[in-house]
């Protein structure tokens, strides 16, 4: 009897093509990892970025822009519409815009405000 030695060609195959499947997968992973984490440092940077604008509102009934000075290279729209009049109650629609990593980025906020401040307070 002769043992053989190595592998036949099929086992070499099989073998290939399980590393390249493993390969691409990995490389799928990576790539959805990396999206997830830029879209979440967008989400934080909006939601920082909307804490500021909030505190330039000067009249929270009232449409208004404004810029981000020294934060961002940015703006802010603020858009006021009636919603419950009977109540004070008004639907607000806050836009932000900025520049990051060569492209301009936004975010948008809806939510009920009041003349007394956001509702509820």
């Amino acid at each position: 009897e002769m043992s053989e030695k190595g592998f036949t060609l099929l086992e070499v195959m099989v073998a290939v093509v399980l590393l390249a499947t493993s390969i691409s997968a990995l490389g799928l992973a990576l790539r959805t990892g990396a999206q997830s984490t830029r879209r979440a440092e967008m989400k934080a940077k909006g939601e920082a970025l909307f804490s500021l604008a909030l505190s330039q509102i000067t009249d929270p009934v009232a449409s208004e822009s404004g810029e981000f000075e020294d934060v961002a290279a940015g703006v802010w729209d603020y858009i006021v519409e009636s919603y419950l009049e009977d109540e004070e109650l008004y639907l607000a629609k806050l836009t932000l815009r900025w520049q990051e990593g060569g492209r301009e980025q936004s975010e948008s906020y809806n939510f009920l405000t009041s003349p007394g401040g956001l509702y509820p307070p």
